[in-house]
Order: structure tokens, then C-alpha cells, then sequence
């Protein structure tokens, strides 16, 4: 996806999303640098969001989880709230 014809509101990890379902992982590597720069937050669910499955194996992803501090533990210390608080009440999940 070129510059010109990408959307403003799309960050470099959105894009990465792409290359990698689209099997440009040197791409996506790109893209995900460029998350790192920017410090996008979303860098912090790389090793267990599934559209980076493709990526994992390649050294460079390795890496970057390094360099954004990430290690597989991390995955596990996500919990999920017992309750969801919205407008209308509180909710058991």
C-alpha cells in the first residue's frame, strides 16, 4: 500500500497487519519498525495477536519483541475482568 492512497488514520501496525496476511514479511517488518518509532501502544499484543502468527519464526520478530520489551510471559499476565462495566449496568463474563 502506497502512502499516497493509504488512509490517514492508519498506523504502521495496521499496515503490518497486511503485508504479513499477505506474506511480505519484509513489509511488515517495515511497518513494524515504524510502530516501534512511533511507540504505538497496540505493540504491546505483537506476540499473541494471530495475524503476526506468519512472523514468528523469523528472527527480526524476535527482536522486536526484545526491543519493545515483550517476552511470552506477558501473554499470560493478561486477565480478563470477571465483570464488564458499560452504561446499561455490569455485566458476569
Amino acid at each position: 500500500m502506497t502512502d499516497e492512497r493509504r488512509p490517514a488514520n492508519l498506523t504502521p501496525y495496521n499496515v503490518a497487519t497486511f503485508h504479513a496476511a499477505l506474506g511480505e514479511s519484509d513489509k511488515a517488518f517495515v511497518a513494524l519498525d515504524s510502530a516501534y518509532q512511533n511507540r504505538e501502544g497496540i505493540l504491546g499484543l505483537l506476540k499473541v495477536d494471530p495475524r503476526f502468527d506468519s512472523l514468528h519464526d523469523d528472527q527480526r520478530f524476535e527482536d522486536l519483541a526484545r526491543r519493545f520489551k515483550i517476552t511470552p510471559s506477558d501473554a499470560r499476565r493478561i486477565e480478563l475482568p470477571s465483570q464488564i462495566h458499560t452504561p446499561g449496568g455490569t455485566h458476569e463474563s
